[in-house]
């Protein structure tokens, strides 16, 4: 009896809810209602690819069950063709994102089209020659009108509702509040190549970084895997540099391959080490991956990042922001690589057609801090266009954006650090190798020299330490003639080894262009090591003889008496021939000391006075050369 009466109440209870749990069954099933937006219409005449994406009225829905398809009037209210892209292929599947993009243009007079329909229709349905059969199955319709004046309409049957507010990141860096230079930086001097995966010594990149510590604050590097994983540490620890990482990725690599550099990169950035994460380069302009591809692996790693605050984006040029509005949107910051060379203009007319170009990409950016992430002019090289390459039009460039990046707080990232000669570039093919600031053996070019003296006239901080020697040490690491020992530091009273005072030397006297590049021989030079090929045009030259069983110990300090030898051979090979004097023996107090070898040296270079001795008269010859030695008589021999 009891168990009868339960069972009545049950139903009585359903029965009166029932209505209510039927009304929000169907409520819960009924599908938000889809429309279409287009973003991006090319003006008439122009045949790029429309582009849009899709929103719900409602919860959103399953984008990949739909698709868009075309059709266009070339004279208005006239005939209707389609449907587009083609017959064969007559629509195009909407990404999981809800983004599309569709080709228009396939032939005719399609360019010249004055009207254009865009239906949003589902992804099974097949559009034909029946523009009202596709117009009953479409979810929405778009109209797009184009004049002649290059006026651009975009009609929507519903007005898409205003966007949740997005997170715009703030500014990282005001160029208007430091002087320092952001620059891209890559280790690949002297024969190395990334294509080769080449080995790169540590103590290679820690010279590169010391190079332009001075004057940078900011590198910008392109890939996070292999060799160039190991510089993300000390540039962030050791030398307190802000970090633009990129993982390099192309259509070369597999989908694991693709998603190993996306992990590298997050992995990197949790560590503490990037600043703003750069997904690819160029990646829309080398036709590797289309913009939603690239959205989704910037979706990728922006939601596995701990901090929310390190922006993510990808750097490509002008025209694939411009061309894919939905990029910048999908971006927190826009590195865009803006090259007035490529542009077919003067280095007089070069700075016009960047501010003009980024002023482009800044209009689509919608509040979004927009980078110049690549920029430069190369010095040397065949000419593209109006542009030539030279000293000339690389200093006015440079020295001409530097000042209008700094009063337009706009930061550039230029290009590069060093030249590397393993980059094929231009229609000739040796441009590639021009684009740095520094040469591969690490001389300053002159392009650049007065903007870097400007940043930091005092490139390294500890010359003071050793008075006498000050000026030198400053006006050679200035030049790029000697290279700072660590970060703004020369290390004076170090002693000085004979790998660092022949590259010192061969650029004092610029003996690579007499000698032509060649590598040393020796068997302990290592050919991945920076002075590979200034101990080479040493050799070459017969200043470096080698000690016996072909090596030549370039990482053990010099001697007072060996450094005078090599000056006096490198003088000679110059064509500066200084003779000894039979006063010499008599003019210092040590000169019993002297080995046999150094003694014409040293008296030649003391009767030219090259070589003064010390407070007490005495040469100490076998004594180790200090750097700071090394400094003054090289800078004596340099201003010769």
């Amino acid at each position: 009896m009891t168990k009868h009466k339960k069972s009545c109440s049950i139903s009585l209870v359903f029965a009166l809810l029932a209505p209510l749990f039927f009304a929000m069954a169907a409520f819960a099933a009924s599908p938000s209602v889809p429309y279409i937006f287009v973003d991006f219409a090319p003006a008439i005449n122009e045949g790029s690819t429309i582009e849009g994406h899709i929103w719900f009225d409602g919860e959103p829905g399953d984008c990949g069950a739909y698709a868009v398809t075309m059709a266009l009037q070339v004279t208005r209210d006239g005939q209707t063709w389609g449907p587009k892209p083609t017959y064969a292929n007559p629509s195009v599947e909407v990404n999981a994102g809800g983004y599309f993009s569709c080709l228009f243009v396939t032939g005719g007079y399609d360019i010249e089209a004055q009207r254009l329909f865009v239906w949003l229709i589902p992804r099974d349905f097949i559009p034909d020659g029946d523009f009202a059969k596709t117009e009953a199955a479409a979810f929405d319709k778009a109209v797009i009108e184009r004049y002649d004046d290059g006026r651009v309409e975009i009609k929507h049957t519903k007005e898409e509702p205003p966007p949740k507010p997005e997170k715009i990141f703030p500014v990282q860096k005001k160029p208007s509040e430091t002087d320092k230079l952001s620059i891209c930086y890559s280790p690949y001097t002297n024969g190395l190549s990334p294509e080769t995966n080449s080995f790169v010594p540590m103590e290679q990149m820690r010279w590169q970084l010391n190079l332009i510590y001075p004057y940078a604050d900011t590198i910008r590097l392109f890939g996070v895997s292999g060799e160039l994983e190991k510089i993300f540490k000390p540039a962030k620890e050791e030398y307190k540099m802000r970090v633009i990482a990129g993982c390099w990725i192309d259509s070369r690599y597999s989908e694991q391959q693709i998603y190993a550099e996306l992990d590298k990169l997050i992995e990197l950035a949790n560590a503490g080490y990037v600043d703003i994460a750069a997904v690819g380069s160029e990646t829309i302009h080398r036709g590797d991956f289309s913009a939603d591809e690239l959205i989704i692996y910037m979706q990728y790693v922006r939601e596995r990042l701990n901090d929310e605050n390190i922006p993510v984006g990808t750097s490509d040029t002008s025209a694939a922001f411009l061309k894919n509005p939905k990029l910048a949107r999908a971006s927190d910051v826009i590195l865009c690589t803006i090259y007035p060379f490529f542009s077919n203009v003067t280095a007089d007319s070069a700075l016009k057609n960047l501010e003009e170009t980024y002023e482009r990409v800044k209009a689509v950016s919608g509040g979004r801090q927009v980078i110049i992430s690549e920029s430069g002019w190369p010095t040397e090289g065949s000419p593209e266009g109006l542009a030539i390459p030279g000293i000339g039009g690389a200093k006015k460039f440079f020295e001409e954006t530097y000042k209008w990046s700094r009063e337009k707080d706009v930061e550039v990232i230029f290009f590069s650090e060093i030249d590397e000669a393993w980059k094929v570039e231009g229609q000739n093919g040796d441009i590639g190798g021009h684009w740095g600031h520094f040469t591969s053996a690490g001389m300053l070019k002159d392009a650049y020299l007065p903007v870097y003296k400007s940043i930091s006239p005092v490139p390294v901080l500890d010359a003071a330490a050793v008075e006498w020697a000050e000026e030198a040490i400053l006006e050679l690491v200035g030049q790029g003639i000697a290279d700072p020992n660590g970060p703004s530091l020369y290390a004076p009273l170090v002693p000085i080894t004979r790998g660092d005072f022949i590259h010192y030397l061969v650029k004092a006297l610029g003996l690579e262009a007499k000698t032509g590049q060649a590598g040393a021989t020796f068997l302990d030079v290592d050919e991945n090591i920076y002075y590979y090929f200034t101990m080479g045009s040493g050799q070459k030259a017969g200043l470096v003889k080698g000690t016996g069983d072909n090596f030549c110990l370039p990482e053990s300090d010099i001697t007072r008496q060996d450094m005078f030898t090599l000056i006096h051979r490198a003088l000679e090979y110059a064509g500066m021939n200084f003779h000894g004097s039979e006063t010499a023996p008599g003019r210092f107090g040590d000169w019993g000391e002297v080995a046999d070898y150094a003694k014409e040296a040293i008296s030649a270079l003391a009767e030219s006075g090259l070589v003064l001795g010390d407070q007490n008269g005495n040469v100490n010859p076998a004594q180790n050369a200090t750097r700071a030695e090394a400094a003054v008589l090289l800078y004596r021999v340099h201003n010769q």
